[in-house]
């Protein structure tokens, strides 16, 4: 049988950032033109995202939800979850927010990670059917609008 050689996925990427410190892990594309991030960077967010989690209070076994399209961040929030021993619980960033409602309550996510704006106002429009709802987390950033309610201030 052959054996594995990392007991755990945030291992190998400790290993990789290491081994491959220099090489690209990841590229995306933003405002028209490619980005990348060697191995060592991109461990280096994931390890950031992870103490942010940790100091928000996300403990081995919670679940954090991620409700977004592919992107850089999506892998990164993924990674810490992982990090922190969460759960991952990815929601279609092309649900309606009664979807991402139901996903939310029936895993228990304690935390959403979303993309952007739409994202948010869609969880915005359905916070009261989201009790167990503690934080949600913005890719993009948009909070200092004027116009946007905060996620707290919801009834």
């Amino acid at each position: 049988m052959y054996e594995l050689p990392h007991q755990s996925i945030p291992e190998m990427l400790r290993t990789n950032a290491r081994q491959y410190a220099d090489r690209t892990a990841i590229s995306y594309k933003k405002d028209g033109s490619f980005r990348y991030f060697s191995y060592s960077d991109f461990y280096e967010r994931v390890l950031m995202a992870a103490r942010g989690l940790l100091k928000a209070g996300v403990v081995p076994g919670d679940k954090v939800a991620i409700f977004s399209e592919n992107r850089a961040g999506w892998a990164i929030a993924d990674f810490a979850i992982q990090c922190v021993q969460g759960i991952t619980v990815p929601i279609y960033a092309t649900n309606t927010a009664a979807q991402a409602a139901y996903v939310i309550n029936h895993c228990e996510a304690k935390m959403v990670f979303v993309s952007n704006r739409i994202q948010y106002e869609k969880l915005l429009s359905v916070c009261d059917q989201t009790p167990g709802l503690e934080q949600v987390i913005s890719f993009d950033s948009f909070l200092g609008s004027h116009d946007l309610l905060a996620f707290e201030s919801c009834p």
